[in-house]
């Protein structure tokens, strides 16, 4: 906490440890030899006390997340996490048919409008996504998160989701694995971004304080003294999981650390039978089943202009631009009265980091307020 507000700890202390990140060799010790982890909570105390070495946070982390069952031996793991891609590549293919032919309505619109904006400018300085040619990713950041919303209309889109979907796309390397991820990390934390978002944000600050007044009395004290006692100003770092409190390395230090603790409170908590996922049962669900998307019969035509008459031009602008070639809308040849307009929107991501994307407000902040 101390580091997060920037008082009392240097930066080179962040994350001193007495043994080094976990290797290759020492996750193999977890497993048995088909690759079932037969040491789950030893595993989730080293990566909370530790960390994992940056080569292995791809496997790492889908631990962490639950991705796939504890149970599953590593060609079962493999296996399902094949199906699982296929089904989000057909989850996004859906969705995006649905928008080349005018069948989005205003509400699906304005979210992927929302998106785009918010995906060009997460983590824009990483070279991850700002190195020449990599706007492919950018693209992909939007992908993921235009298909979760679209297919979990009772959570939909909310500023602050590409925060925690940017690092597993860059960790995973792979946008389906970036997708099955965000996925699970969102069952967890999805009430976040609801509508008693608020009240159990409340609570977590209060609780924070009580933990406090027993970890950093002085601390504690301070925030007191200064009326800063309601911890309002920890909002973030609660439903952006500290993201931006720290540089982008050690963002996900602190992912992976609290992760980690999490699951061994859980995994504490339960009994045996809890704590073991069923391979029976259908694990990490990629759709909510409310999104009602209806592909249209062979004999439906999209020319009709009726079907466009919601497609503006500033939201197709925003979406053409990250949404891929085969997917572009012109609207002026379906007939409509608006124009689409290329030059209302930046194509490429930004290859300088002194200043962000033209159309975004350097100074925007997390949309959510809270009321006192």
């Amino acid at each position: 906490m101390r580091k997060a507000i920037g008082i009392g700890m240097d930066g080179d202390d962040m994350f001193h440890t007495i043994h080094p990140p976990i290797s290759e060799l020492q996750m193999r010790l977890y497993m048995d030899d088909n690759g079932r982890i037969i040491y789950l909570n030893q595993f989730y105390l080293d990566v909370y006390l530790n960390g994992l070495e940056h080569s292995l946070r791809k496997v790492g982390w889908r631990i962490l997340l639950s991705v796939c069952p504890a149970d599953t031996t590593g060609q079962e793991r493999f296996h399902l996490l094949d199906i699982k891609a296929q089904q989000y590549a057909t989850l996004k293919e859906n969705w995006k048919k649905l928008y080349v032919m005018g069948l989005m309505s205003e509400h699906q619109l304005s979210t992927l409008a929302s998106i785009s904006i918010d995906v060009v400018r997460t983590d824009w300085k990483e070279d991850y996504y700002r190195s020449v040619g990599n706007h492919h990713r950018v693209c992909q950041l939007f992908d993921i998160l235009a298909t979760y919303c679209i297919h979990h209309p009772n959570i939909g889109y909310c500023q602050g989701m590409s925060d925690l979907a940017s690092p597993l796309l860059v960790v995973q390397s792979d946008e389906a694995l970036a997708y099955l991820s965000f996925c699970a990390l969102m069952q967890r934390v999805k009430f976040k971004f609801g509508d008693t978002q608020q009240s159990i944000l409340i609570n977590n600050m209060q609780d924070l304080h009580d933990l406090l007044t027993y970890t950093d009395g002085e601390l504690a004290q301070f925030f007191r003294e200064h009326n800063l006692a309601n911890m309002y100003f920890t909002q973030r770092w609660f439903v952006l999981e500290l993201k931006r409190e720290f540089n982008f390395d050690e963002s996900l230090r602190m992912f992976e650390s609290q992760w980690a603790a999490l699951c061994l409170v859980k995994n504490n908590s339960l009994t045996e039978i809890e704590t073991c996922n069923s391979k029976s049962e259908g694990y990490l669900v990629l759709t909510d089943g409310t999104s009602n998307l209806c592909m249209p019969n062979s004999s439906f035509t999209s020319t009709n202009s009726l079907n466009w008459y919601h497609y503006t031009a500033r939201d197709v602008s925003l979406i053409n631009s990250l949404i891929g070639s085969n997917y572009v809308v012109d609207l002026k040849k379906k007939g409509c009265t608006t124009v689409f307009n290329p030059g209302m929107v930046r194509q490429n991501h930004p290859s300088s980091a002194s200043s962000p994307p033209q159309f975004i407000p350097s100074d925007a902040h997390f949309s959510c307020k809270l009321s006192k």
